[in-house]
């Protein structure tokens, strides 16, 4: 409402503008004038393209939109189609500028930020879940290296495979735990995973060298004793030669990772324990695979594939020579399958006579 005792504003030319239109209900006997239009035509009676006032109508600005992308309808029309909100938002965020980069500006910006919040989240998820992995991790660790240790302390190899048999069970859900996405991601990293991935290896030559040994003491005590009746078992000692050989295969791979495993900005408290298993584990396969073939002697010698014929001296020491005594008897044997057959023993003398 104007202030009392104003001037009362005169309409200009071109009232049928939006901006220039009156409000309210029409007073009784005033006659609204018709809108001018942009083109064709004007008002009744007048001539095209002429306002009512006889002067050129005034033309709106019109945004240049992209082909192909049609008017935003006005409001009224949008609420009785049911637009969404955020469809009429984007409708009316379009820039008037005209182009394709006005139009997928703000698209870019919202999957810029979608992807950022994504990635911290993730970011965030993989960082608890390691943490939680780790600190359970530990625990399961230490409870296998006190199985381990009992395992060497004991007194049958009965306890003693029940012991790695628990080892090998903590051992294998640690590194399962540590095999989980989150964990697994984490030990890709290309700084902070060194301490994720020196656990993960550890871990991962502990339960091969665990379960390799726990394998050959099953070969061992598996069907009796080895030597019964005045003969060796063959077939066990060849069954426990495999499992050596096997041993020294799965174990290789495993210890090789551990030992080339950096342990630069690894805190202490993983770096110490880590340097430990590199110093127990050094040459475990090596071990192993001299062990097979120590064996594999044994069962040429006790005649597993053909018969040996052995010569068998006793030496006195009462008279020393290059190898420990004087030769006084010996004895001819004869070895097939392990089982061994030793003649009579002779005196070397008669035999220089």
């Amino acid at each position: 409402r104007r202030p009392p005792g104003a001037a009362r504003r005169r309409p200009v030319a071109g009232r049928g503008h939006p901006r220039q239109r009156r409000r309210g209900p029409r007073r009784p006997g005033r006659r609204r004038r018709p809108r001018a239009r942009h083109r064709g035509a004007g008002p009744a009676g007048l001539h095209p393209g002429v306002g009512p006032a006889g002067r050129p109508p005034r033309r709106r600005h019109r945004c240049r939109r992209p082909r192909g992308q049609r008017r935003p309808a006005p409001p009224g029309r949008r609420a009785r189609a049911g637009v969404p909100p955020a469809a009429r938002a984007a409708r009316m965020s379009t820039s008037c500028s005209g182009g394709p980069s006005g139009a997928t500006l703000p698209p870019m910006r919202r999957a810029l930020v979608l992807t950022l919040r994504v990635t911290a989240v993730l970011a965030l998820v993989v960082a608890v879940w390691t943490a939680v992995a780790m600190v359970t991790v530990r625990d399961e660790l230490a409870r296998a290296r006190d199985a381990l240790e009992a395992a060497r302390d004991a007194s049958s190899t009965a306890d003693a495979q029940v012991r790695l048999t628990d080892a090998e069970s903590e051992l294998r859900v640690a590194t399962g735990r540590l095999d989980q996405p989150g964990p697994a991601v984490a030990a890709r990293l290309p700084v902070v995973g060194r301490t994720v991935a020196a656990v993960r290896r550890t871990a991962t030559a502990a339960l091969s060298v665990t379960e390799g040994g726990r394998r050959v003491l099953s070969a061992v005590d598996g069907g009796g004793p080895l030597l019964a009746d005045g003969r060796m078992d063959t077939e066990r000692l060849l069954a426990v030669q495999q499992e050596l050989e096997r041993a020294a295969a799965r174990t290789e791979g495993p210890v090789a990772a551990l030992l080339d495993q950096p342990l630069g900005l690894v805190p202490g408290l993983v770096a110490d324990p880590v340097r430990g298993a590199q110093r127990e584990l050094d040459g475990m396969p090596d071990d192993l695979a001299s062990a097979a073939a120590g064996l594999r002697g044994v069962r040429d010698v006790l005649g597993a594939e053909r018969a040996q014929t052995l010569l068998i001296l006793l030496e006195n020491n009462a008279e020393l020579r290059g190898t420990g005594g004087i030769v006084t008897v010996f004895a001819r044997a004869t070895v097939r399958d392990g089982k061994l057959d030793v003649r009579a023993f002779e005196d070397v003398e008669d035999v220089a006579d």
